[in-house]
């Protein structure tokens, strides 16, 4: 037996779910006391009434009881409150986001004054490079660079091929041979401070990568590898409020970049630093991917007390209404 003939039922028949539905205005001072009062189907018509009105701010405390009262049932795992076809409130949906390849290598403007040929064959060689090939590659670049063609993004490259052949030290020369002939080559900056990082080199790492964000435009996707490694440095070095910052960041530029459980590290940080809109956003998207009633509830929690009733009426109405604990 679905819930709304429970509820008509249970309240006396059509005509009490007729007389429920066209129920008079509450007066503002009435809603708490008796919220305290009824029970959690009553509660959930009262809270239906009260967002239909408008009034979310009336509403959130009985969609919240309703949600409360739901989770202490026995029998609640089999109840769930039908919503109707057409209802005042909408469901929050998750935000849509362009969705932008992830760059396979990190991006660097490419170093001047090799020659045209050797620019030309530079470049084939960086877009052709891969773990099958990386050996080939590395021949072709010690021609080239005995040839004179000695610039940072030459070396970046050739560490680039060390790192795909599983020579991490030979790399990490490669990086800093390109770093003395280009101190902002971008590449070389996020590969070295990956290199270090991975080796636990934290207090070495983390100049390089926030050095390695002034030499790549905000926001665009080429950065993602200096903030997701930056992040991680932050990380394991305890430092959790940076680590938040930097996560949003990512999460700004391309949302499904990092595991939902970073995300959820973050929003918990920025939820306790006081900045819940940061903390909103978050667990929005969340919402959106995992249907989480204890994050739901969270957003819900963070809603309320942030100021937004409309919204956190309709999360405590969807908790509720899905009987979920």
């Amino acid at each position: 037996m679905g819930l709304r003939t429970w509820l008509i039922r249970s309240l006396g028949g059509q005509a009490a779910a007729t007389k429920a539905a066209a129920a008079p205005s509450l007066p503002a001072d009435y809603a708490p006391s008796l919220g305290q009062q009824l029970g959690p189907e009553q509660q959930f018509l009262y809270a239906e009434e009260l967002n239909n009105q408008g009034r979310p701010e009336l509403a959130v405390a009985f969609y919240r009881q309703a949600y409360v009262l739901l989770r202490g049932r026995p029998d609640q795992t089999n109840i769930q409150l039908a919503l109707p076809d057409r209802t005042s409130g909408q469901p929050i949906l998750g935000p849509t986001f362009p969705q932008q390849p992830s760059p396979q290598q990190p991006f660097s403007p490419v170093t001047p004054k090799p020659t045209l040929g050797s620019r030309e064959r530079l470049v084939a060689l960086r877009e052709k490079l891969t773990s099958a090939n990386a050996a080939a590659v590395e021949q072709e670049l010690r021609q080239l660079i005995t040839a004179g063609n000695r610039g940072a993004d030459s070396f970046g490259l050739f560490g680039m091929c060390q790192l795909l052949q599983n020579r991490p030290e030979e790399a990490v020369r490669a990086f800093r041979e390109a770093l003395k002939l280009d101190p902002g080559h971008y590449r070389s900056l996020v590969n070295l401070g990956g290199l270090l990082l991975k080796g636990g080199r934290l207090q070495e790492a983390v100049p390089l990568l926030e050095n390695s964000l002034q030499h790549t435009r905000q926001g665009s996707p080429e950065s993602l590898a200096a903030l997701t490694n930056l992040a991680v440095a932050h990380s394991q070095l305890g430092r959790s409020i940076e680590a938040a910052q930097l996560v949003l960041r990512i999460f700004r530029i391309k949302p499904d970049h990092l595991q939902p459980d970073k995300l959820v590290t973050a929003a918990t940080c920025l939820e306790e630093m006081g900045d819940d809109p940061a903390a909103i956003e978050l667990l929005q998207y969340l919402r959106s991917r995992l249907r989480d009633p204890g994050l739901n509830r969270r957003l819900a929690e963070v809603l309320e007390r942030f100021g937004d009733y409309q919204q956190a009426a309709l999360v405590y109405r969807e908790l509720a209404g899905s009987g979920t604990p």
